[in-house]
C-alpha cells in the first residue's frame, strides 16, 4: 500500500490537480489542516469538501491549541524544552513557524498505520510526483 500525508494551506487548485493525478497511483492519501498559520494568525479551515468524497482522502482539523506553538515570546520559552544538540534541528526550534510547520506535517503522518511492507510519501501538497517514476521509486 502506497500512502501520501500533507499538511494543507490553502492551496485548492493545487490539491485538486494533485488528487486527481494520484487517485489511480497512490492508495490512501492523509491531509491535515489547521485554521492557523504557522505564524498562528487565524485564517480558518479552507480545504474543499468535495475532496473528501474521494474513498481514498482522509482529512484531519487539528487542534491548534493543543499542538501549535504561539509565535510570541512565551512560545519561544516553550520550545526551549527541546535540547537538541543536532544543527539540523536548532533551526526548527529557534522559531514557532518552524515548529508549527514540522509539528503539522509529523501529526498527519502519525494518522496511519502503516505494515513494514507499505510506502509513506510525506510531502507538501504543491510537490505533485512524476508519476513515470514511481515504479523506480518502489524498487
Amino acid at each position: 500500500m502506497i500512502y501520501e500525508c500533507m499538511p494543507y494551506y490553502n492551496e485548492e487548485m493545487v490539491a485538486r490537480l494533485r488528487i486527481n493525478n494520484d487517485k489511480n497511483h497512490i492508495d490512501s492519501i492523509h491531509v491535515a489542516e489547521s485554521d492557523y498559520t504557522f505564524r498562528y494568525d487565524y485564517k480558518g479551515y479552507n480545504f474543499p469538501g468535495d475532496l473528501i468524497d474521494f474513498d481514498f482522502v482522509s482529512y484531519e482539523k487539528l487542534n491548534v491549541k493543543r499542538c501549535f506553538c504561539p509565535n510570541t515570546i512565551l512560545g519561544k520559552l516553550k520550545l526551549l524544552k527541546y535540547r537538541v544538540s543536532n544543527n539540523k534541528y536548532k533551526k526548527l526550534l529557534a522559531s514557532p513557524p518552524w515548529f508549527n510547520e514540522a509539528t503539522q506535517r509529523n501529526k498527519v503522518a502519525k494518522s496511519i498505520n502503516p505494515k513494514d511492507e507499505d510506502y509513506v510519501i510525506l510531502c507538501d501538497i504543491d510537490e505533485i510526483l512524476d508519476m513515470e517514476y514511481l515504479p523506480k521509486i518502489l524498487e
